[in-house]
């Protein structure tokens, strides 16, 4: 299954447009602050409404041209956004079942539970968000996610609110999660170290416009802007060279 981007949205004075081709991988998408990063995000959930085509594993998501514009309810992406937005009144348990359609109460409860098992935080269950650190935060925000069994995996900034040593921990989690799970998936970041550890392909947005794709090698090796020089410059974080 592959994504599919060719879009236009204008929003104010900002005008977004970023085609790209077909990719079944992860996508970092990295970029200057208002770069327009999120807000393909969005985009993509259906919540903005740009003109234009996006396209998964064959089934139009949006075809202005056509009148095809899937509702967000009905494109079944799983998102994570900034700072997980887990419900605070509701137990872990509950925020992943939450998503999950058809069947007993109970039933969608078992559902949630195995995959709670399955990421490693069963035991949280019965925990409030309140009571859980970041980096658990982050993973039930992920088991969410993918409660509804995804088409597409959407993460904003996934690893931001973290401390430094539960980033890198989080980080080897979700490189090693987005090989099993196999859906396209699209990570925003502003971390060097997010596109070294995460990225099949990397597209760098500046004021709405792509202007480079490619691996990180080929990005370092050949900068088409300042900002992908610079970014691509930058030493490795700490958690990188080993500093906790």
């Amino acid at each position: 299954m592959s994504l599919a981007i060719d879009l236009d949205l204008h929003r104010g004075s900002f005008h977004l447009r970023v085609t790209l081709p077909p990719h079944a991988g992860t996508t970092v998408v990295v970029g200057p602050n208002g770069a327009g990063k999120s807000t393909l995000l969005e985009c993509l959930l259906g919540v903005q409404r740009p003109e234009g085509r996006i396209e998964l594993g064959g089934q139009l998501l949006l075809a202005s041209d056509d009148d095809v514009d899937v509702p967000p309810e009905a494109r079944r992406l799983g998102y994570v956004p900034q700072r997980y937005a887990l419900f605070r009144h509701m137990t872990v348990l509950r925020n992943v079942a939450f998503g999950l359609e058809g069947g007993p109460r109970a039933e969608r409860a078992d559902r949630a539970r195995a995959l709670l098992d399955e990421l490693g935080i069963g035991h949280l269950a019965e925990r409030m968000p309140a009571a859980l650190s970041g980096g658990e935060s982050q993973r039930v925000a992920l088991a969410r996610a993918l409660s509804i069994e995804p088409r597409a995996l959407l993460l904003d900034e996934p690893l931001a609110a973290l401390d430094v040593g539960a980033r890198r921990r989080v980080r080897d989690f979700l490189a090693s999660r987005f090989r099993e799970v196999g859906v396209p998936t699209v990570v925003v970041s502003h971390d060097l170290a997010d596109a070294v550890a995460l990225a099949e392909r990397v597209v760098v947005l500046e004021a709405g416009r792509v202007v480079q794709v490619g691996s990180v090698d080929a990005l370092r090796e050949q900068p088409a802007s300042p900002f992908v020089s610079a970014f691509f410059s930058d030493p490795p974080p700490q958690e990188e060279a080993g500093v906790a």
